[in-house]
């Protein structure tokens, strides 16, 4: 049978949406206004009342509260007071959603607009579809967009953890860069979801790493490969920590980019 859209559901998209929209973080203000600036959501006279004890119309009071529930679930990440952040299991939960609606896309939705309706057959594309206006749809759109915001959410991550190089210690964020042990193409779901199979490195070690030219051995130190030239090994081997730190489980990680990327 094939699923149906429940009326939280249509909500939590849109709350979802918009973050998204707006770079994958957004204060509640930002967020709902962008809903109607884009005209993504519907509304009837009974949103549009003001709660008195609030001051606030009734949808957007409505919508926050969506937001606790996507925070509770894990979807949202509320631990910046203010500030609603979009976490990699609310990435993947919105484009289950997209993928929901884009089987219904014939449906009468209570509070989302066609415009919104096609955001979502967008990120999902599978064929062009007639929803009330044309729209050039990419079917390639759902794969690559989900990769961007997944490398995203990735650094989001690892910076929380510490903004530093894992081999040379560099720690200006706009140097630094979420590499994945095992790359996102070779991974099942739940390793994409998983913040341990990636390292914070600065773009040089990154780019060593990402190429195979640099690993690390069981115990944590690095191993440049044989296939460097002679004058750029010795370069690089010169910031070299002797032994990097790294959790058990990274470890895996690290183990199977020493067997499968890694240029001996």
């Amino acid at each position: 049978m094939t699923p149906m859209i429940t009326l939280e559901e249509e909500k939590r998209y849109l709350v979802l949406l918009s973050v998204l929209l707006l770079g994958g973080a957004a204060t509640k203000k930002d967020a709902l206004d962008t809903l109607v600036s884009y005209r993504l959501i519907q509304l009837d006279e009974d949103d549009l009342v003001i709660k008195q004890n609030i001051k606030e119309a009734a949808w957007r009071s409505d919508l926050g509260f969506i937001r606790k529930h996507l925070e509770r679930r894990g979807y949202l990440d509320g631990s910046i007071r203010g500030l609603w952040r979009i976490t990699t299991h609310g990435l993947i939960y919105f484009f289950d959603l997209c993928q929901i609606m884009n089987t219904n896309f014939n449906l009468s939705y209570h509070k989302v607009s066609p415009d919104a309706k096609a955001i979502a057959a967008e990120y999902t594309g599978d064929q062009l579809r007639d929803l009330e206006h044309k729209t050039t749809f990419r079917p390639s759109m759902y794969s690559i967009f989900r990769y961007i915001m997944g490398e995203a959410l990735l650094k989001q991550a690892l910076l929380r953890q510490g903004c530093a190089c894992a081999v040379c210690g560099v720690d200006a964020p706009v140097m630094l860069e979420a590499v994945r042990p095992k790359p996102w193409i070779r991974c099942t779901e739940q390793e994409k979801l998983n913040d341990q199979n990636g390292l914070l490195l600065c773009q040089r070690h990154g780019n060593l790493f990402s190429r195979g030219l640099l690993a690390f051995d069981e115990d944590g130190r690095p191993m440049l490969s044989s296939k460097l030239p002679k004058t750029a090994a010795k370069i690089y081997s010169a910031d070299l920590p002797e032994q990097v730190a790294f959790p058990e489980e990274t470890k895996v990680y690290l183990n199977w980019h020493r067997a499968h990327v890694f240029k001996k």
